[in-house]
């Protein structure tokens, strides 16, 4: 079930890339602490959509065999794309959670709801502000009797060079 809401996500996000001709397109490395873009990752405009790919570190579970890493696709909607302004994002993380239970580590994936603000400066570069919250994906009884949260807040404050 993780797998197929892992790809159906991934495919959620790929169908949606913008398909307008006459809009200025930008890819921008984006270093931060972010989940729509993770710690390290790309991005891609078109027009008012951007989509991202990021990778964050592993959950640390204690076993070091057990720690996946994680994988962060986002997809955002700027409201003034070549300006400062408000976006809302929409981002899925790959193995957010890791959880010990009686048949071993389980890996949960999340759903992050993000708004925020991105501020353009120096001509390529951008300081994106946001914050926003998402449920976890998938949580057994076990884990949620355990007390893990069936939700977690999200965050987004990175820096962006556009290489193109």
């Amino acid at each position: 079930m993780k797998t197929f809401l892992s790809v159906a996500g991934v495919c959620c996000l790929l169908l949606s890339v913008p398909s307008q001709v006459d809009g200025q397109d930008h890819i921008r490395a984006r270093l931060g602490i972010s989940t729509v873009s993770g710690v390290l990752g790309l991005e891609y405009q078109k027009d008012n959509f951007a989509l991202d790919l990021g990778f964050l570190p592993p959950v640390d579970t204690g076993l070091l065999d057990e720690d996946k890493p994680r994988i962060a696709i986002g997809a955002r909607y700027l409201m003034a794309p070549e300006a400062n302004g408000l976006f809302g994002a929409l981002s899925f993380i790959m193995n957010s959670e890791a959880v010990g239970e009686t048949t071993g580590v389980e890996h949960y994936n999340a759903l992050f709801v993000t708004a925020g603000y991105r501020l353009l400066f120096a001509d390529r570069f951008d300081l994106t502000l946001g914050g926003g919250y998402g449920p976890t994906l998938g949580l057994s009884k076990e884990a949620e009797q355990g007390g893990v949260d069936s939700g977690t807040p999200s965050i987004d404050i990175t820096l962006g060079y556009a290489i193109k």
